[in-house]
C-alpha cells in the first residue's frame, strides 16, 4: 500500500495487493485492486481470471462471463 501511495502506475502492484486481499477472504477489497490493475492497463490479462472467480463466488454469472471473455480476447 505504501508503494501505491508513492506511485500508482503499475498494474502488477495492484494485482499483487489484490492477491493478498483474496488470500484473506476479502473479495470486495481484492476486486477493487484487480479493477484498478486493469484500469491502469486493460491488456494486463493476469487479473481477469481472478475477477471472474470473484464474480462466480458472488453468484453473478454475467460479470463472470464478461471477465472470462476479456481474458480470452487478450490472450489470443
Amino acid at each position: 500500500e505504501r508503494a501505491i501511495a508513492n506511485s500508482d502506475e503499475y498494474p502488477q502492484t495492484r494485482h499483487n495487493l489484490a492477491l493478498l486481499y483474496l488470500q484473506r477472504g476479502d473479495l470486495d477489497g481484492a476486486l477493487k485492486h484487480f479493477e484498478r490493475a486493469v484500469a491502469l492497463n486493460p491488456d494486463f490479462y493476469h487479473s481477469y481470471p481472478y475477477m471472474a472467480e470473484i464474480y462466480r463466488r458472488k453468484n453473478h454469472p454475467p460479470m463472470q462471463q464478461e471477465y472470462l471473455r476479456k481474458y480470452e480476447e487478450i490472450r489470443r
